[in-house]
């Protein structure tokens, strides 16, 4: 290990330095197409998922169905009964307070 450093250490900087930099560029291209397949592999395994769903036979539905509820009777008002209610009160405020 020793004599490594020592014989870099001999060799001209610039070429060191050339060829860390071509080690670094090595290294950056590999990670990235490492990524770039695994990527690609990701997308293959989503589309394939998707295939199966999509000539998977439908599933059945399980449980009670929903049913359509009818919309509750509208309340009629009786005007007469309003009417009468109506009179019934203004004859009580006539005979309580004269």
């Amino acid at each position: 290990m020793i004599t490594l450093l020592q014989r870099i250490s001999e060799l001209p900087e610039d070429a060191v330095k050339a060829a860390l930099h071509a080690k670094e560029r090595k290294h950056r291209l590999d990670v990235k197409e490492r990524r770039r397949q695994e990527q690609q592999k990701h997308q293959e395994e989503r589309l394939r998922k998707t295939l199966e769903r999509a000539q998977a036979e439908p599933k059945m539905m399980h449980g009670r169905k929903i049913v359509a509820r009818s919309e509750p009777p509208k309340m009629s008002k009786d005007d007469s009964k309003d009417l009468e209610a109506l009179a019934k009160e203004e004859e009580e405020m006539r005979v309580l307070f004269g």
